[in-house]
């Protein structure tokens, strides 16, 4: 099948690639081509919604998703709009930064007052600001070793105790922790420049591509509820997702990567087909330096790994070695692009407990609201309007449980 206007080279679409049907005219899109083509499987269009299901995620919720501040269409106008609320609602609170910021600053006093001349640097989604509610927060420390900062961060009683865990035998030494008092997961690493340079080469992307940010955040919830996210099972992580999205966007035909006035629900259907359906990961390389490139993994010697990021900052770092776990990953990018193209042709609400086109495929459990909500409370953020639908939570964590349960509203819908 051919990605509508991608002029790939002959080893990039995958050779095992399904035998297709297709249809016209899914959508209009605000940046130019109006009659595209759009594919799926003839056993795909027989499926029983919601394909979804079969990749971690079924949508049972029986309330409007927390995110929905309007009516939307079933279109891709109507998911352009839900993005952007969607993008809007999962920005970092105030509180939520404040409350990372208190995390950072208790684990770098502790290391301080041992060792006054160490530099404890925040990298990661917390330094470019592209998080979610349960993100982790990343520290590089620039002086002791690591087992005197382990001992050091026992002693102060911040962490949960069964939670230390720490990683000597690799490349980047590591002390994975969960703080006691936020429940905010810590990574430290040790004395590793690349971590500071990665972050600022980060953020001049998000700079230069204003679209990024808001797929990325989408696709990060999505991932997460899968637990594709965890780089230790191997998860993709924030930074190889975030070039993933700056390469999709340099190669893509009917938009110039800076477009700010794009079509985002195009653009997300667009970025799962081709990262779920049409990218060849075994024989291609991905290059984002410049304007962007392909090349064939087997020329440089890296056809051991699935999926394949040149490091910008390093040629010879490819940056997704560590993505062992693509192919789960690829095909829930095809099952969601499967689910969007279904419900979009259909234009029908094909599943009764879903409301939205991307409570499709995306959700927040109340628990995770609820510890946004204790989050508000403790660090002092009032949010602007209490969502109608939803209201304040109660059946949550104990430790983030609201002061009276008599405070949840229940769907006015």
């Amino acid at each position: 099948m051919d990605f509508p206007g991608y002029n790939f080279n002959s080893y990039l679409v995958d050779d095992d690639a399904p035998t297709v049907v297709t249809w016209r005219n899914i959508h209009k899109s605000t940046f130019g081509a109006q009659n595209d083509t759009k594919s799926v499987t003839e056993d795909e269009s027989e499926k029983l919604f919601c394909p979804c299901e079969h990749y971690g995620y079924s949508p049972t919720t029986e309330n409007p998703p927390y995110w929905k501040a309007r009516s939307y269409a079933f279109s891709t106008l109507g998911l352009h709009e839900e993005i952007m609320d969607f993008y809007n609602f999962m920005l970092p609170r105030s509180s939520e930064e404040a409350m990372r910021n208190d995390v950072v600053e208790r684990v770098t006093r502790i290391i301080q007052t041992k060792w006054p001349d160490t530099n404890v640097v925040v990298v990661g989604s917390f330094n470019y600001g592209l998080y979610l509610p349960v993100s982790d927060v990343d520290l590089v420390v620039f002086g002791p070793s690591l087992h005197l900062v382990e001992q050091e961060i026992r002693k102060a009683n911040i962490a949960v105790p069964q939670s230390i865990v720490v990683i000597d035998k690799t490349y980047v030494p590591i002390i994975k922790f969960t703080d006691k008092k936020t429940e905010v997961k810590v990574d430290l690493c040790f004395n590793i420049d690349s971590g500071i340079q990665s972050a600022q080469m980060i953020k001049s992307y998000l700079n230069q591509y204003p679209i990024v940010p808001k797929l990325v955040m989408v696709i990060k919830q999505f991932l997460y509820q899968r637990n594709l996210h965890v780089v230790d099972s191997g998860g993709i992580n924030s930074n190889c997702l975030i070039l993933l999205v700056v390469s999709f966007l340099q190669h893509h035909p009917r938009i110039r990567p800076d477009s700010e006035d794009a079509n985002l629900g195009v653009l997300l259907a667009e970025f799962f087909e081709l990262y779920g359906r049409n990218f060849n990961y075994q024989k291609v390389g991905i290059r984002v330096d410049g304007s962007g490139s392909y090349f064939n993994k087997a020329d440089c010697g890296m056809e051991e790994s699935i999926l394949c990021i040149l490091n910008p900052l390093n040629p010879r770092n490819n940056l997704g070695l560590a993505c062992y776990g693509m192919w789960h990953i690829k095909h829930a990018f095809e099952s969601a692009y499967v689910t969007l193209a279904r419900a979009l042709l259909s234009k029908e609400h094909h599943h009764p407990l879903c409301k939205t086109l991307l409570s499709l495929i995306v959700s927040m459990s109340d628990k995770v609201m609820g510890y946004r909500e204790w989050i508000d409370q403790c660090w002092g953020f009032v949010p602007p309007a209490i969502n109608a639908h939803h209201g304040l939570l109660s059946d949550v964590n104990p430790a983030f449980k609201k002061q009276s349960s008599n405070r949840r509203l229940r769907n006015s819908s």
